[in-house]
């Protein structure tokens, strides 16, 4: 389920008890002649749905909550509009959007409810929310997206979780948020080669490879152009198309791709990285969207790339969702049990500190991706800036044991009390987004300093820090920031390497309180 939620002004009266008063009726198989969207009569189409419901004009009409019932099957259409209202699109079952090719899987002696599915049209949702569409005082527009129930048991034909085939787009310059509740949705998109020097046919429906293991489907012919589908291993391909030779593995035709970009709707010009964006957000001056995802999966999620001011795009929380491309908000706040499958990319470190007791933050209980799982064929690289992204041991573990890396600055912080070790041997500046992290100093080659980050009252609390003298004689220094302290005493704290003797600290932990650091362990 996707909920976006534009920020505005809340009105007095604006609850559930609105939710069920507006209902409008869709049946995909329903005749269109005369259709008003009611029970008897639905709209065939989820547009004609949405085109009914009046823009508001007062602050009192966007109190109204519109429900659009979807009965379950395919709708081939895209869903546009731009009007500042509390929508919901409700499936009495799964429900995609776009046309949907559905085979059996060739599996012998196994059971038979087993269905390769694929797109064959790239359909999208675009909302645009701009300040001049919504009134003066109204309440918060929103969009759900959701099925009432959905099935894990593939049927031929029949939708068993909702599908978009292309992205979801949302534009505007007031501040918004996206939520995907409760699950059963999966995005798809699709990109589009631009070919050269063709030798045979591309028809609808044949698998095209590229050197590296690249996997696609043709889901369109037009002119020099194919669109191409590629979703997740096993069933609906790997890899990432470059500007190479592809071969059509069941015509045998082949191509020199010259150009790719996303599928319709798209705004990003992107290489096909999974095929395009699943989740675009365009937000520009002054705007913000909160971003949460229950039980879903996107090929890839893209935000702009910040590093202070606006716009933003946050992922404020995830559950059980699965990035099976490049995932690319301004930066997460809390992920728990979800899956990444490509690379991340964002542009500030996660709030570790600083956030209200009562929101948690960081990732937890949740998988990154080794060249063997991953669609671009190498381990998670996670690019960003100091205290990207903060780890439980169990996530950790996986990012460790699948060779994932880090690079453009981008550092882990450690959750709870999990630590993580750096080993240095020269003089090195810490951090708040290491917070948590053991240093291990080797002062072998000679003495050396390690400086504690600047604190900043009340901003900086309960930062943490091990440091240990784990070479020779030599000693290592731990500096404060200007003007502050290590336990109300300014300058630094030596740290020789005598096992044993207290007098001389090979060890110290240390914990941040206003602009002091106070001593809590000492070895």
């Amino acid at each position: 389920m996707v909920q976006a939620i534009w920020y505005g002004n809340p009105a007095a009266g604006n609850g559930a008890a609105n939710l069920m008063k507006n209902l409008i009726w869709v049946d995909g198989g329903a005749d269109a002649t005369g259709a008003n969207g009611s029970f008897a009569l639905p709209f065939k189409t989820i547009q004609a749905a949405i085109d009914s419901i009046p823009a508001p004009v007062t602050a009192a009409d966007t109190n109204k909550e519109w429900t659009v019932v979807i009965s379950p099957t395919d709708y081939d259409e895209d869903l546009i509009y731009s009007k500042a209202i509390r929508l919901s699109l409700v499936g009495l079952g799964p429900w995609r959007l776009g046309d949907y090719s559905v085979t059996l899987k060739n599996l012998g002696a196994a059971p038979v409810n087993s269905y390769n599915v694929a797109p064959r049209t790239v359909r999208n949702i675009v909302w645009t929310v701009d300040a001049a569409s919504l009134p003066a005082g109204g309440a918060v527009p929103q969009l759900n997206i959701m099925a009432l129930e959905a099935s894990s048991i593939p049927v031929a034909g029949t939708p068993s979780i909702i599908r978009i085939s292309g992205s979801i787009t949302i534009k505007g310059t007031v501040a918004s948020q996206v939520q995907p509740w409760y699950g059963s949705l999966q995005v798809d998109a699709a990109g589009v080669l631009t070919l050269a020097a063709v030798v045979g046919v591309f028809s609808v429906g044949d698998v095209v490879t590229q050197a590296g293991g690249v996997l696609g489907f043709v889901t369109a012919v037009s002119g020099s152009t194919i669109t191409v589908y590629q979703g997740s291993p096993p069933d609906n391909g790997k890899g990432t198309f470059t500007l190479a030779a592809i071969t059509d593995t069941t015509s045998g035709a082949t191509a020199t791709v010259t150009a790719i970009t996303s599928g319709a709707g798209g705004p990003f010009p992107v290489t096909i990285h999974n095929m395009g964006v699943s989740l675009n957000y365009l937000g520009v001056t002054a705007a913000q969207m909160l971003d949460y995802h229950w039980m879903c999966r996107f090929k890839s999620i893209r935000g702009p790339q910040t590093g202070a001011g606006f716009p933003v795009y946050q992922i404020a929380a995830a559950f059980i969702t699965r990035y099976d491309g490049l995932f690319s908000p301004t930066f997460p706040v809390l992920m728990t049990d979800c899956a990444f499958n490509d690379d991340i990319t964002t542009a500030r470190a996660m709030p570790v500190a600083g956030v209200g007791a009562n929101r948690p933050v960081g990732i937890k209980d949740s998988f990154f991706g080794g060249a063997a799982q991953t669609n671009s064929g190498h381990a998670t690289i996670v690019t960003s800036v100091a205290g990207a992204i903060a780890l439980d041991g169990f996530s950790r573990s996986y990012f460790t044991r699948n060779a994932c890396t880090l690079v453009g600055g981008a550092t882990l912080v450690m959750l709870e009390d999990e630590t993580l070790t750096l080993a240095v041997v020269g003089a090195t500046i810490l951090t708040a987004g290491q917070s948590g992290l053991t240093v291990l100093g080797d002062p072998t080659a000679g003495t050396f300093a390690v400086t504690l980050p600047t604190l900043t009252a009340g901003a900086t609390d309960n930062l943490s820090f091990t440091i240990k003298n784990s070479g020779t004689a030599n000693a290592v220094s731990v500096t404060p920031g200007a003007g502050q302290t290590i336990d109300g005493v300014a300058g630094v704290f030596a740290l020789t390497f005598a096992p044993g003797a207290f007098a001389t600290p090979t060890a110290i932990k240390l914990v941040a309180k206003g602009t002091n650091w106070s001593i809590v362990a000492i070895a």
